[in-house]
């Protein structure tokens, strides 16, 4: 947990977005405890970075792919934008460690694609 906050507040992240999609019981699925949302909320806190959990998709029906372009998502991401703006560097978190394998490829597509500029944070502090 302390590595994984130490990489954000290195590269002064101040709003984390956790964009796992939730299971058939509308929960979030953590492989380590660390990960799991009331954890993240509280260490998020103490930390001083704003952090908000907004599942974009369901594990089955298709995930992100069915619902990346309707209504609910685009507002989330305007959300995220928005927060970027007024509060500072944001992340958003997926389930896997790399990027290109996860529904983060889709949303940092997105973004892109509406002209905002998206890096990705590797475990090493790298960004791609």
């Amino acid at each position: 947990e302390a590595d994984f906050f130490k990489l954000l507040t290195d590269r002064g992240i101040k709003v984390l977005y956790d964009f796992r999609a939730t299971d058939h019981r509308d929960e979030v699925r953590a492989s380590q405890t660390h990960f799991e949302v009331r954890r993240l909320k509280s260490s998020a806190r103490a930390r001083g970075m704003w952090y908000k959990q907004r599942a974009v998709g369901k594990e089955s029906a298709l995930g992100i792919l069915r619902h990346i372009k309707s209504d609910e998502v685009q507002h989330i991401l305007i959300e995220l934008v928005w927060r970027a703006k007024h509060t500072g560097p944001t992340a958003f978190l997926g389930r896997e460690d790399d990027w290109k394998n996860d529904h983060r490829l889709i949303i940092a597509e997105e973004l892109v694609a509406h002209g905002h500029r998206v890096e990705h944070l590797r475990a090493d502090g790298g960004c791609e």
